[in-house]
């Protein structure tokens, strides 16, 4: 049987407020992301992320440096 939300709809397990409010949530993340990264390239700063295990930083010449691993 599915949850019931407050106001008695039925609601199907992983759909709802939660759900829209994930992936909300994930969009916004993303979009911050995009966007600080592209701030701190025209401010000639290092950018650090990580890529396939490996903790890289992408210094503003495009050098790429792995500077640890996880």
């Amino acid at each position: 049987m599915a949850p019931k939300s407050k106001k008695g709809n039925s609601v199907k397990k992983g759909e709802g407020f939660n759900t829209s409010y994930t992936k909300f949530l994930k969009e916004v993340g993303k979009q911050s992301a995009e966007r600080s990264i592209k701030e701190s390239k025209a401010l000639g700063l290092s950018i650090t992320y990580v890529e396939g295990g490996k903790i890289i930083r992408e210094e503003p010449n495009g050098k790429k440096n792995i500077i640890g691993e996880i």
